[in-house]
């Protein structure tokens, strides 16, 4: 009873975040990112960005891999993600996830200290054991 509690004050406290569909893989059911209620986002360098991520699964699932992309000034890179194991950032869940459960997964990544204002694009994707696509999203932003 206290983790579905606490996965309600966080979703509750958060400002919803709008954001862009994937090509593929479903896209969240909710979304809360900080200081951020739509797109653009201003991301500000050294801050931390805090990213809760409401989604369903369609199957069975007993492993969770988060990954993000960035691109910027033209440039695709991964984003290291200080949690590689998604199952270990649900709230008040765990894996394994049952064929139509929704879980709320937190992360929380820290904005790079550059000094060059630029636009960012993010695609962030969260896979299961067999690299299927769970849920995917992207935002816009800039660092300013």
């Amino acid at each position: 009873m206290l983790r579905l509690f606490v996965t309600v004050l966080l979703v509750s406290a958060a400002v919803a975040t709008d954001f862009t569909k994937c090509d593929s893989g479903t896209p969240p059911k909710a979304l809360a990112v900080s200081g951020c209620a739509k797109q653009p986002c201003d991301f500000k360098p050294g801050a931390r960005l805090d990213v809760n991520v409401t989604f369903g699964v369609d199957h069975k699932v007993t492993k969770l891999t988060p990954d993000v992309k960035a691109l910027v000034l033209g440039i695709t890179t991964d984003y290291p993600l200080p949690q590689k194991d998604g199952c270990r950032a649900l709230v008040g869940a765990s894996c394994p996830l049952e064929d139509g459960e929704s879980v709320t997964y937190s992360l929380q990544m820290n904005i790079p200290p550059i000094q060059i204002k630029s636009d960012v694009k993010l695609t962030f994707t969260i896979a299961d054991d067999s690299s299927k696509i769970v849920t995917c999203f992207k935002l816009t932003g800039q660092v300013a």
